[in-house]
């Protein structure tokens, strides 16, 4: 492969194909061997001479460019080969725009076993490490919840082995989560030994201690625990886009404000710098338009040479200088004071400060707030009002303007121009802010090149959306409502009872007098103790007549996750002052007091968290602050871990004795998140139960609240809980099935003589109890209400004349010509049709392959795709005599659909729309007169 110059993106897709299929490797080399001499390898071209592309007829166009590799690979192969160094760290001038590392490589750890699956390389965010090396330099392994929970796992010692695919070497540098990282090498696999490259080019990569030593250098970071240091790596893997790259002298530090040394909590500024106006606009030009900015941000998530955390513009006198100010508390890598490589001193932005409201209450914050006074009648009162305006903004379907009215209410129920927007995005959704989508598993068998569709793309052939929702939206968007289409109607009514099945369920409350915004210290100091400023760029924020404004004054409430202890809510006011009047999207924080105010928020600090603020009185007017003793830890809770106490230069000592061992004595730093992962988990249900069976209060719920925060940093603390301590908290406060308003539906109907946890004696009733009981009541009531409602509104059952004119119309007149010709091509359509709506029949309820909407949602999209295709495909013009606009005959095939599907009544009714979704939509709206003409990437946009 290397004789032909395969690139990396081919021989990668080569290795997940062949092994699923060892048998076509003979196939591969033919292929491989007879490609043309003259003709540059491109991973596009390469793709469609090796793999066979015939499934990617089920995708549509913007569905590959959202999710295919190739193009973008050969930007990076041609860019990379002008600069191996630094093409794709952005600020390219050659290549204004764009940067490297949007392509993500992943492979999957089977449970047993120590086969990894290779899965399709997809586009997908950035990094920091994949832009200065290419995104081939990253291997992302995922493990299996299985295999990653188990008791005295061996993943460690498995990773720290490496991983070929072909010649290349990988070797694991990080694990977070369930996915571990590795770092292609400048070693290859030769004779069955790995060794390094003989080749002496500048872009065969680095070894796995050159790559630690570029990223987080071992003897400029001598003084940092090992563990804290093995926790730094994950700056190079944020997902990001490069900002502006400064000069060394551009970085200038400061100290923080630190009111007493001996104490962290007294730190005021911990996480957040300074930065000029000129650094803002610099940014706000660059992506204005690629990121929708609507002004220059206030804040930024950033990374930079070495530092993390938030830039906070509060120097607007300099306004031609590019300038950061990194405080102490930022510094998390050090580096030589030398020339640094220019992609450390390239700004990595992660997020633009922007105000999200109304807010979410989560469980959390929920117990809190009842425990310290809100009463339950308010919570209860938020959850009717909130089932309540789902169901009026779904089911009013009269008067003015009653049918947009709709669309924005489905939409908004769903949110679906974000889910639109982020499936079109796809390397940078996360910094646009926009939701994320689930991305399915897939099989890939034979030797074809199997892509399948991505969920929640609309169907290419029949146009037919994905999501219930979004099918609704387009309906509408045709001149369909729900008081003249039957299918229309069925759709919303879906829509609808979903939505409040998991408004019950959910104990995650919208709140409209809230919002949440990143946190940041007062630059001034003019805010007094317990203060806050906090001002939106818009007039969103809703008073209590309704009205809307653009800053909060007055007491509120503010928290952050993870919220545990009575404390971690408090109440502070928020204050007006003309020296923060630029300051917008941020809730300026005082820096007055004896702790830092979001440090009462489960020890909150200013390098990237979010704070929730509630100004609905009904939760602030009762609501008291507890006692400042539960935001402190509890005494003796350091006694229950054990500490990892080994600084860098202690290993740095002992490395002259490892020899060739060095790099495996890092991984098992690297690495040690993998050892014993569930007690996260763990002691996050302890504290739970706990909580259940004491209250909320109760010095066993502290305690095991703080041992959950500690084990949450066991990564880069290097508390480890000791064996003995977790053996006897789990036998206090383990249980089979916890409270039984956690006892979800499908853990019910598992037989079991297990009874729920019950709640402590002496204790008042326990607010999600309160929630779980009416949350059941109300979802009885309004899925009733909703029957009747639909019931009651009145319905047209006629067929629809516009979607049955274009096939009756033509029908007449070719009667009235009396030209078998015609006729004969319209029995070719209509027995087409017939037979496609037996085979959607029989691929519904085919026994062999179970319940059809039991199947994984790609596996059942491609499958209706299939269908949809064939439905299109035939007649085409050497099939009819007389027939010859393929557009006249979509259109007569579409009608007919619908005809036969009213024809045959009931579950046909969907049959027509599944197939000719697009088609019908057409014709319903041309019926109108006044409809504009819009295309569907165009469509995907608007908001």
């Amino acid at each position: 492969m290397k004789q032909k110059g395969i690139p990396y993106g081919i021989q990668f897709e080569l290795a997940r194909t062949l092994a699923s299929n060892p048998d076509s490797m003979s196939k591969f080399q033919n292929l491989i061997s007879n490609l043309p001499q003259d003709r540059t390898p491109t991973h596009s071209y390469l793709f469609s001479q090796i793999f066979s592309v015939s499934s990617l007829r089920n995708l549509s166009t913007h569905e590959v460019a959202s999710i295919a590799p190739w193009k973008e690979l050969d930007k990076e192969g041609e860019a990379f080969a002008k600069d191996p160094l630094y093409a794709g760290i952005g600020n390219n001038e050659e290549y204004p725009g764009w940067w490297a590392g949007n392509i993500v490589f992943v492979g999957k750890l089977e449970e047993t076993g120590e086969k990894i699956v290779l899965e399709k390389a997809t586009l997908g965010p950035s990094n920091k490490i994949q832009r200065r090396f290419g995104s081939a330099c990253i291997l992302r392994v995922k493990i299996p919840s299985k295999r990653l929970f188990a008791k005295q796992n061996d993943l460690v010692l498995f990773f720290k082995r490496p991983v070929v695919i072909w010649n290349h070497v990988f070797r694991a540098f990080f694990a977070k989560d369930n996915t571990v990282f590795l770092f292609k090498t400048n070693e290859i696999l030769l004779d069955k030994q790995i060794s390094l490259n003989p080749s002496s080019h500048i872009d065969d990569g680095l070894s796995l201690y050159e790559f630690i030593k570029w990223l987080n250098p071992l003897e400029y970071n001598s003084h940092q625990k090992l563990c804290k240091w093995a926790s730094r790596f994950a700056l190079g893997l944020s997902s990001s886009i490069p900002g502006p790259r400064l000069k060394q002298e551009e970085i200038t530090y400061e100290s923080d404000i630190i009111l007493d040394a001996s104490d962290p909590s007294s730190n005021m500024t911990d996480g957040c710098g300074i930065s000029s106006l000129a650094l803002h606009k610099v940014i706000y030009e660059t992506y204005r338009e690629r990121l929708q900015l609507s002004e220059v941000s206030t804040a930024i998530q950033f990374r930079l040479a070495g530092a993390k955390g938030m830039v906070l513009l509060a120097n607007y006198d300099k306004v031609e200088d590019l300038q950061v100010v990194l405080r102490s508390s930022q510094i998390k890598i050090c580096y030589s004071s030398v020339l640094l490589d220019p992609s450390h001193l390239t700004m990595d932005i992660l997020r633009f400060s922007h105000t999200k409201t109304p807010a979410k209450l989560s469980e959390e914050v929920i117990k809190n707030l009842h425990h310290n006074g809100v009463p339950a009648s308010v919570f209860i009162g938020l959850l009717q009002q909130r089932l309540q305006q789902v169901v009026d903004g779904l089911t009013a379907w009269e008067g003015p303007d009653a049918m947009p009215k709709l669309w924005k209410a489905v939409e908004a129920a769903e949110g679906v121009i974000g889910a639109r927007k982020a499936r079109v995005s796809p390397t940078d959704s996360r910094v646009r802010g926009y939701g994320s989508h689930e991305d399915d598993e897939d099989d890939e068998e034979g030797i074809k090149h199997e892509t399948s569709s991505q969920p929640w793309w609309a169907d290419p052939f029949s146009g037919c959306p994905s999501s219930i929702a979004e099918t609704v939206m387009e309906l509408l968007d045709s001149g369909f409502t729900p008081l003249n289409s039957p299918y229309l109607r069925d759709k919303l009514k879906q829509c609808v009872k979903t939505k409040i099945k998991t408004a019950a369920a959910k104990f995650n409350y919208v709140l409209m007098q809230s919002c949440s915004a990143f946190a940041v210290p007062d630059p001034f100091g003019v805010l007094g103790p317990d203060q806050i400023y906090f001002k939106n760029s818009r007039r969103e924020f809703v008073n209590k007549d309704g009205m809307k404004t653009d800053i909060i004054l007055g007491e509120v409430l503010i928290t952050r996750n993870p919220c545990k202890v009575p404390s971690d809510v408090r109440k502070v006011t928020a204050v007006q002052h003309p020296a923060l009047a630029k300051m917008v999207d941020v809730v300026v924080c005082s820096v007055q007091g004896h702790r830092r105010l979001i440090d009462y928020c489960g020890g909150g600090d200013f390098d990237g968290d979010r704070l929730l603020v509630i100004w609905d009185e009904s939760f602030v007017k009762p609501f008291a602050n507890a006692d400042e003793k539960y935001s402190k830890a509890p005494a003796g809770i350091e006694s229950c871990f054990a500490m990892d106490k080994e600084v860098v230069a202690q290993f740095c000592s002992g490395m002259h004795k490892m020899g060739d061992q060095v790099e495996g004595g890092l991984q098992d730093h690297l690495l040690s998140s993998l050892r014993d992962p569930r007690y996260v988990g763990d002691y996050s249900r302890f504290h739970e139960n706990a909580v259940y069976e004491y209250g909320y209060a109760h010095w066993r719920s502290i305690n095991l609240a703080y041992k959950f925060c500690l084990v949450l940093d066991s990564a880069k603390t290097g508390y480890r809980i000791k064996s003995e301590t977790y053996l006897s908290d789990r036998k206090l406060y383990s249980h089979p099935l916890g409270p039984s308003y956690k006892i979800t539906e499908k853990k019910a109907s598992i037989s079991s003589n297990d009874l729920p946890l019950q709640r402590g004696e002496g204790l008042p009733k326990f607010i999600m109890d309160s929630l779980h009981i009416e949350a059941a009541k109300q979802r009885d009531y309004w899925l009733i209400e909703v029957d009747n409602r639909f019931s009651n509104a009145p319905l047209n059952l006629h067929p629809d004349p516009d979607l049955v004119f274009p096939w009756q119309n033509f029908c007449n007149e070719a009667g009235e010509r009396g030209e078998k010709a015609i006729v004969n091509d319209l029995n070719v359509i209509s027995d087409h049709v017939e037979a496609m709506y037996k085979q959607r029949v029989e691929t519904y309820v085919n026994p062999a392959s179970g319940s059809f909407t039991s199947q994984p949602i790609t596996v059942r999209q491609d499958k209706i795709r299939d269908l949809s295709q064939r439905f299109i495909s035939f007649p085409g013009p050497r099939n009819l005599k007389t027939l010859m606009e393929p557009t006249a005959v979509a259109r007569l095939r579409a009608s007919y659909a619908y005809i036969y599907a009213i024809r045959r009544g009931g579950p046909a009714a969907q049959f027509p729309f599944d197939r000719a979704f697009r088609e019908l939509c057409a014709i319903k709206a041309q019926a109108d007169g006044r409809y504009k003409v819009c295309l569907q990437s165009m469509n995907e946009y608007r908001k």
